[in-house]
């Protein structure tokens, strides 16, 4: 089983609720479409000669659907980057964070805020990966991710929904979101100032007995410096390796 972390502001009488009900309503709460492919443990080339037969219209998300399977409830894999989603708000009585367990069956890689900007721009520029970048995004993703931005780049000249696409076989990937659940070093800084060591969906919302523990979040949000937050992680090496709502800072460190 893995462990996971979700972020909430809620009144008291609603972390009642889920402690009894689970956060599985889905007409209430954010919610995250599930690419429509299933996890995969599949070799990037089998994945690149799958993309290069697939029309640029692809539908890559189920249309109109209100199944609950093809959604996720957003997660993290660590406590602190909870925290921030947590304090996002505060109109309502207490910030919180859930521990959940859950199987790897259960979880997708939640790319919005890195992988779906960086990966299309690291393939459209045929990005010549330098040690120093490489070793980043092995140790935030797994060695297997510099395959796809390598082979990816024969997708360069497609349009950006085939390259969405690509992320999305990212994003099932078992092997990608095992790596990315182990990272304890990289800390992303993605879009909107959000800050996590891995950003992950529960297929289904999360059921009352996944939650292991309702905890009060600690006092840091998406404002928080660096330096503050290094002092509330305990992990073996902290790098920022993407700007706010800038993919280019990381592309240019192969000048640096």
């Amino acid at each position: 089983m893995m462990k996971f972390f979700r972020g909430l502001n809620l009144d008291k009488f609603e972390i009642e609720f889920i402690k009894t009900n689970g956060d599985c309503d889905i007409n209430k709460g954010a919610w995250l479409s599930k690419p429509a492919i299933s996890h995969h443990n599949l070799d990037v080339i089998d994945i690149i000669e799958l993309l290069k037969n697939e029309s640029d219209t692809i539908e890559r998300y189920a249309k109109e659907s209100n199944d609950i399977l093809k959604f996720g409830k957003y997660v993290t894999s660590c406590f602190e980057g909870a925290s921030i989603y947590s304090n996002d708000h505060h109109n309502k009585e207490q910030n919180i964070v859930l521990e959940i367990e859950s199987n790897i069956e259960n979880v997708f890689i939640d790319g919005r805020d890195f992988l779906y900007v960086v990966i299309p721009k690291l393939i459209k520029n045929r990005y010549d990966l330098n040690l120093q970048l490489t070793n980043k995004m092995i140790d935030a993703f797994g060695e297997k991710i510099v395959d796809y931005i390598k082979l990816g780049q024969v997708l360069a000249n497609r349009n950006q929904n085939i390259l969405f696409r690509l992320v999305d076989y990212i994003c099932m990937d078992k092997t990608i979101i095992k790596a990315h659940y182990d990272n304890n070093k990289i800390l992303i800084i993605g879009r909107y100032s959000t800050k996590f060591f891995g950003a992950f969906a529960i297929i289904g919302g999360i059921n009352a007995s996944m939650i292991n523990k309702i905890k009060k979040a600690k006092n840091i949000n998406r404002e928080t410096p660096i330096s503050l937050i290094k002092e509330n992680i305990n992990t073996i090496e902290l790098r920022e390796i993407y700007e706010h709502n800038c993919a280019f800072n990381f592309i240019q460190e192969k000048n640096s």
